[in-house]
């Protein structure tokens, strides 16, 4: 069991865990003095609209049941439309609050979605209950409009209670017409005629929410989603009965519904509020009136168990949630260890490698200038060493070109000095065998190109051999 921390107060009530809540409000578990309460309360805010709209609430529901005093509907002990929350450590909050007496044993709804549906006995006891509250309600000229599963509550023997009476109003309307008009309720409880907009009677649309939460009670889910024409549930239900029932029983394994229940739920829930029955036609009815019906030792008993069922299906889930948590916890430890540690690590080497690198800039920084000198120093020399290999490598080939330039030159000058004394030698033998020919005459030249291609022959084997001495003189130096 969770332990209630009473850190709260508002005014001279304790406030303790959370025991509900609904649309706008949440109930508290309230203590004054030795007595427990329920404390239902709205926080206020900035916006003067909003909270003139739940105060609006909360002095509706006070108003209604002020007046009320019923031992099947939740008796109001105390109420305000604004005062001050105070947390320990935290803001002071403006609410709204009513106080309740405290219901020990919940919501019946509670009981039927953890524990299943209840059996028509059960359903019938708690219907009477329902339709009791009901008609001293509208007795008293109130009409509930907010009747469903979630608004009964269980007392410590487990009788109802009807509770929540924030959608409360006047039967007669505030024009005193008898017709409310404002749309109102919960989606799956509200009549059809409240869907339609259209003006409704407070006592209609409350037998009608009766009839769907009978149907709950049963056959454990809703009959339908919404009483709308679009809803085809709602709709097979006054135009084909039969197939409305085998879905029913189809969807819901081992259920047996009597003849006078179905009768009875078709009739509630009637399309056409003139149509449905009066309290006093349901107090009549054969399903109302069986002597089938449990007692409250009966019902205390089944109860009991369900609640015990609970309790251990709630330590179960408790047990594997602290499991969970605890392996959820340790895992996290763990990874948060692992985390650490490989940060530091990360940490340790970057401190090791910015350590490192501030040697190594240091190092750097003081050789920074020395090693820019050497290497100053030694581009100098590379340079220097290429300009004198650059010099060297150009100098030997002019001195290459000017000699091969040389000894061709002394060739040709050999040769023309050879050729010229050949010419000569070939005029001299041809003048003395042709004395007539003159000096540079046309018969001289025939003579002699004749003669000078006699001789090619002879002037090749002199250049051949001109050429060898030129090459020996070379390798010896020969001058």
């Amino acid at each position: 069991m969770a332990t209630t921390n009473w850190d709260i107060r508002v005014g001279e009530y304790l406030l303790g865990n959370c025991i509900g809540g609904g649309q706008y409000s949440k109930v508290r578990e309230a203590q004054k003095g030795n007595t427990c309460y329920a404390f239902k309360y709205i926080k206020l805010t900035e916006c003067p609209k909003e909270n003139a709209k739940y105060q609006g609430l909360i002095t509706t529901e006070a108003n209604a049941m002020a007046k009320i005093e019923h031992p099947n509907i939740l008796r109001l002990v105390d109420h305000s439309t604004r005062s001050l929350m105070l947390k320990q450590g935290g803001k002071n909050v403006p609410v709204a609050y009513l106080v309740f007496e405290l219901m020990t044993n919940g919501e019946l709804i509670g009981y039927i979605q953890l524990t299943g549906r209840l059996s028509e006995s059960i359903a019938r006891f708690y219907f009477r209950q329902l339709i009791e509250a009901v008609e001293y309600l509208h007795l008293q000229g109130f009409a509930h409009r907010d009747i469903k599963a979630e608004n009964m509550l269980l007392d410590e023997s487990f009788q109802l209670k009807l509770s929540d009476f924030g959608f409360a109003a006047p039967i007669r309307g505030k024009d005193n017409s008898g017709h409310l008009h404002t749309y109102k309720g919960t989606y799956r409880y509200m009549a059809p005629e409240i869907h339609a907009l259209c003006p409704y009677s407070g006592e209609k649309v409350d037998i009608f929410a009766c009839g769907v939460l009978l149907f709950i009670m049963v056959v454990g889910v809703s009959p339908f989603i919404s009483a709308k024409v679009e809803d085809k549930n709602y709709i097979d239900l006054h135009r084909q009965k039969e197939s409305f029932w085998d879905k029913v029983i189809k969807l819901n394994k081992n259920l047996e519904l009597s003849e006078e229940f179905k009768d009875l739920f078709q009739w509630l829930v009637h399309f056409e509020p003139e149509n449905r029955p009066s309290i006093a036609e349901i107090k009549n009815h054969s399903w109302s009136n069986s002597n089938f019906t449990a007692t409250p030792n009966e019902v205390f008993e089944e109860f009991n168990k369900r609640k015990g069922i609970i309790k251990e299906a709630q330590n179960q889930f408790s047990a594997i949630k602290n499991a969970v948590h605890n392996n959820l916890t340790l895992k996290l430890k763990r990874s948060l260890s692992q985390k650490s540690e490989s940060s530091s690590k990360k940490k340790r080497a970057v401190l090791v490698t910015r350590g490192s690198k501030n040697i190594k800039s240091t190092e750097s920084k003081s050789g920074s200038s020395k090693k820019s000198i050497a290497k100053r120093s030694k581009s100098k020399a590379m340079r220097s060493k290429a300009m004198a290999l650059k010099i060297a490598k150009k100098q030997p080939k002019k001195a290459k070109v000017s000699e091969e330039v040389k000894e061709k030159k002394e060739l040709s000058r050999i040769r023309s000095v050879l050729r010229a004394s050949r010419r000569e030698n070939i005029v001299k033998r041809n003048r003395a065998r042709i004395p007539n020919i003159v000096d540079n005459s046309p018969d001289l030249d025939v003579s002699l190109e004749k003669a000078m291609e006699k001789s090619e022959m002879e002037e090749m084997k002199e250049d051949s051999v001109l050429d060898k001495y030129m090459e020996v003189s070379c390798l010896y130096n020969v001058d």
